[in-house]
């Protein structure tokens, strides 16, 4: 599972636009009380180059039934402003 979204980043004082960005939680760690999750932006899906790197937190559910941390990594960063457009992949 990822992220496709549109993300812009200021590099030596230019604009860079990235239309179909991909976003991947690449490391997660943590408790029942507080998952990290490493976030890393590529330029697409091909993922041949990163643009950047995120850490977030997050509290997640272990009820019974809940989704796995990872899953619920994304649905948390999709409760985000930033994120709020995301598409699954």
């Amino acid at each position: 599972m990822a992220l496709i979204h549109p993300y812009s980043k200021k590099v030596l004082g230019k604009i860079l636009d990235f239309p179909s960005a991909y976003f991947q939680i690449n490391y997660l760690s943590g408790t029942k009380f507080c998952q990290e999750i490493t976030l890393t932006a590529y330029d697409d899906a091909e993922k041949q180059n990163v643009i950047c790197q995120n850490i977030y937190t997050f509290r997640p559910s272990v009820s019974e039934g809940s989704l796995n941390f990872i899953k619920q990594g994304y649905e948390f960063l999709k409760t985000l402003q930033e994120f709020a457009e995301a598409v699954d992949v």
